[in-house]
């Protein structure tokens, strides 16, 4: 069975080096079956051809996959984002990574590979740009939804100018894949905004959350930093 496969330039280029690697670590093992070989060369050869589009035979889709999977595992082993948080400040080389793992899980996609596991991190459904356009959009949102008990905010949203709308009960420290802005009706933002104490600004919700004290486990740190 052949799979149709359309790689951008930068896909294709990461993955002739992925596979440059593999024949130089076959050169010097043993035992490596000829068509896995043969396999991995006409993976090369194909992308080295720069078409729009090629197509890929059984054991050539594994060997593509393979080496896709191998390095997003290293990718991973050198990742330090663990929750919503890491992604407010990833340095340059942290941000390279989640790039690079956006753009295998792109690829193992096409290569009809599909890595769900237990752990979010390897769900290829997900990606970190996702994440990362939601939090800018929450910064830029211009009413904040505050729900209190006590003084304290319990449940906060954020309404987008395209009502675009994000909530979350602060108890809860957010995931790196648990930001994602749902666009609704005028008639559902209105419904969702009744359902909170107040409707404010970003200053004034800022000012309310800089009244309260951090406690591990909760979500305070990360919107304080969405606010401010």
């Amino acid at each position: 069975m052949t799979r149709k496969i359309t790689f951008t330039s930068c896909e294709k280029t990461w993955l002739i080096q992925l596979l440059d690697n593999r024949l130089l670590q076959h050169r010097y093992s043993h035992g490596i079956p000829v068509k896995v070989v043969n396999a991995t060369r006409n993976v090369r050869r194909k992308l080295l051809l720069d078409l729009a589009s090629v197509y890929f035979g059984e054991y050539e889709n594994a060997v593509a996959t393979g080496c896709i999977n191998e390095q997003i595992d290293g990718f991973y082993a050198d990742l330090k984002v663990d929750k919503a948080f890491d992604l407010l400040n990833l340095d340059s080389e942290q941000a390279y990574l989640t790039r690079m793992i956006d753009m295998g899980k792109d690829m193992l996609y096409q290569l009809g590979y599909d890595r769900n596991t237990s752990f979010p991190k390897y769900n290829y459904q997900v990606r970190y740009r996702d994440t990362l356009a939601a939090i800018n959009k929450m910064k830029q949102a211009p009413e904040i939804c505050i729900s209190r008990t006590g003084g304290d905010v319990y449940k906060i949203g954020f309404v987008t100018a395209q009502l675009e709308i994000f909530t979350w009960k602060m108890k809860d420290e957010p995931g790196v894949h648990d930001l994602s802005l749902f666009a609704r009706t005028p008639d559902q933002a209105r419904a969702i905004k009744k359902g909170f104490e107040l409707v404010t600004d970003r200053c004034q919700a800022a000012i309310l959350l800089n009244r309260m004290e951090e406690t591990s486990g909760g979500s305070l740190g990360f919107f304080k930093a969405i606010l401010n």
